[in-house]
């Protein structure tokens, strides 16, 4: 799965128990205890990719998606309101996890799958985009796209008589016979539609395609997925951003692996997550400028589908952000040194039966998780490279929960609202001044819109 293309149907798969749609490359509102969730994705070996190849592009029209319940004896839309859209299966892939979307990820019921269907449009169809096959109405919705150094040009690909009626992936072409999903997994399909082996050119010099695919779980990966909604409305929070961060303890701090932002209905999904277990933090600021606080859910593995988190904003008469300055210093033995350094900006968390520990706090008005600078020298300190920073940050205390409970139940501390800002030299892991590799503030207490001064955070010694 690693060495391929991937270009991903993430589909969303269908019908919670209730038949609730739910969000995007992201997921939904709080999963039944019979439904879970599925990333749909269509591989392909690149061995007919030019310029060894003879193909630059081969392009297909989707139209739907569905999937057969042997229990239920009924077909379930994966992508329920989908436009035909046109991708090219030879695509180099944006992400591991997806290339392209083709319908809102939505709950699928628990149980056993033993058939899936891809439905082609036929020509004429209404497309999003600009038709890569041609212009006009008689321009075909699938072609290839030859390169250079085969002559070139783009060639209608034409659907073999089963092809019209849908790409059908039987039980014997599924791995291990069948696909089957628990109530609150979610789980990664990956569909082989190995489009080399698929596109047969006739004796008139015509191509025609003949599909050959395969199913079976993706187990390198898989994604996390939830919904972020305001505690005090329960919708998501409106007209601002809203970031999540899946972050991993190291010591006494949670470091970010990697961050998201939600989409209008507040769903988000992180993907590809390796094995293991995780902290989700998420902060949000709304259209009207009103901070809220961060939320960390711990001990979340890969493969969950957390539902629903709730996030507190800021109240009183001042919502808005509290402004956490300060100033980095790098130098060597000789003087001024310039230096990467990713700057964080700490919380600590107390939970139940937990260690208190350190969060990163994602930067909501940045939609960022953490900020790299780059120190210079004589910006604003003649003996050293130095980079002056600021940071918009939540006057709020971060509320908690451990995965698990449902619904989550949260926790706050009462101690002074603040942060510590962290500094660490980059590339992590490598020292590259004798001081280390992290510079940490004292404890900054912050207020709603009110500046804070973190101070100075240096490094001595680098090269």
């Amino acid at each position: 799965m690693t060495s391929k293309r991937v270009f991903s149907l993430i589909v969303a798969v269908g019908l919670a128990a209730a038949a609730a749609m739910l969000a995007s490359c992201g997921s939904s509102s709080s999963s039944s205890p019979q439904s879970g969730f599925v990333t749909t994705m269509v591989s392909d070996p690149p061995t007919c990719k030019g310029p060894s190849g003879p193909y630059a592009h081969i392009w297909v029209t989707v139209t739907d998606v569905q999937i057969h319940n042997s229990s239920s004896n009924n077909w379930t839309d994966l992508t329920p309101g989908l436009q035909p859209t046109q991708v090219d299966l030879l695509a180099e892939p944006s992400t591991e996890c997806f290339l392209a979307m083709l319908g809102s990820k939505t709950e699928l019921q628990a149980g056993t799958y033993e058939q899936i269907r891809i439905d082609l449009a036929n020509k004429g169809a209404k497309l999003q985009q600009n038709n890569q096959c041609g212009s006009g109405g008689n321009a075909p919705m699938h072609c290839v796209v030859l390169t250079p150094g085969n002559g070139g040009g783009t060639f209608d690909l034409q659907l073999s008589s089963q092809a019209k009626n849908g790409l059908k992936i039987p039980s014997g072409q599924i791995a291990g016979g069948h696909f089957t999903i628990a109530g609150g997994e979610t789980k990664d399909l990956d569909i082989d539609f190995d489009a080399c082996a698929s596109v047969v050119v006739e004796g008139n010099g015509q191509y025609r395609l003949k599909p050959v695919l395969h199913a079976g779980e993706v187990e390198f990966s898989s994604a996390i997925n939830g919904k972020i909604i305001g505690a005090n409305t329960l919708q998501p929070v409106a007209g601002g951003t809203t970031v999540v961060a899946l972050e991993r303890r190291e010591g006494s701090i949670d470091r970010v692996v990697m961050s998201t932002t939600t989409d209008l209905s507040g769903a988000f999904a992180l993907c590809p997550v390796p094995t293991g277990t995780y902290d989700l933090v998420a902060v949000a600021i709304d259209g009207a400028g009103k901070a809220y606080g961060a939320t960390v859910v711990t001990g979340v593995n890969n493969g969950s589908a957390v539902g629903n988190i709730q996030l507190f904003p800021t109240t009183g008469a001042n919502t808005s952000f509290a402004t956490v300055t300060g100033k980095v210093l790098t130098s060597g033995g000789s003087g001024a040194t310039s230096e990467d350094v990713n700057l964080s900006a700490l919380q600590q968390v107390a939970i139940a039966n937990q260690t208190a520990f350190m969060i990163t706090v994602p930067l909501a008005n940045q939609s960022l998780a953490t900020a790299s600078v780059t120190t210079q020298p004589a910006t604003c300190d003649p003996s050293a490279a130095c980079t002056q920073f600021s940071f918009d940050l939540p006057a709020v205390n971060p509320h908690a929960a451990a995965f698990g409970s449902s619904p989550l139940s949260y926790a706050v501390g009462n101690d002074p609202t603040g942060y510590t800002v962290d500094a660490q030299t980059l590339p992590l892991l490598t020292s590259v001044c004798s001081s280390g590799m992290e510079s940490q503030s004292a404890f900054v207490g912050v207020s709603p819109g009110n500046p804070a001064a973190a101070g100075t955070l240096s490094f001595t010694g680098c090269s």
